[in-house]
């Protein structure tokens, strides 16, 4: 029988069950994890238990190995090139002016992709601005609009029951 662990990406995120591979794991631990866009850095949400019955017919991922020094040292380099591209992006979206009002910015663990997350009242034609983001940082570049319930989420706070947000 498999032994599960849940992983969560984002502070506020879902958690993923993952196949524990025979890692000591306890709540908290950076790991690596295999995902279908590759490589993925997350804590240890959930420890690790037996599979139960509904995870039986499902493939499930596998965590890689827990997170090393370097990894930690790669996760810091990735959050300083979300901070500038963060910075560039907005100067573009104002010299362009765009009608859209970017929020996040994440880096994926391998420096493969960079995604921006914005919120606008409708759709918005950001050609212009992925040629320039392109240009400037030479790696793929994913927009992604979402609602203001989403963007609550991302960026965390309280609310007015005095929870954590959800939504």
């Amino acid at each position: 029988m498999d032994t599960i662990v849940g992983v969560r990406f984002k502070q506020a995120g879902k958690i993923y069950d993952f196949k524990c591979n025979g890692f000591n794991l306890n709540n908290g631990d950076p790991v690596i994890v295999e995902t279908d866009g590759g490589l993925a850095f997350g804590f240890v949400a959930r420890p690790p238990s037996p599979a139960g019955p509904g995870h039986a017919d499902t493939v499930m991922q596998k965590v890689r190995r827990p997170a090393t020094d370097e990894d930690l040292t790669k996760i810091r380099k990735n959050r300083e090139t979300e901070n500038s591209a963060y910075a560039f992006c907005r100067q573009c979206v104002r010299e362009l002016g765009l009608p859209m009002n970017l929020f996040c910015t994440e880096c994926a663990f391998d420096n493969s992709k960079l995604t921006f997350f914005f919120t606008a009242d409708g759709r918005v034609d950001f050609r212009k601005l992925v040629k320039m983001l392109v240009k400037e940082f030479r790696t793929k570049i994913e927009m992604r609009q979402v609602g203001i319930r989403n963007q609550a989420k991302m960026c965390g706070g309280i609310g007015r029951c005095g929870r954590e947000l959800c939504c």
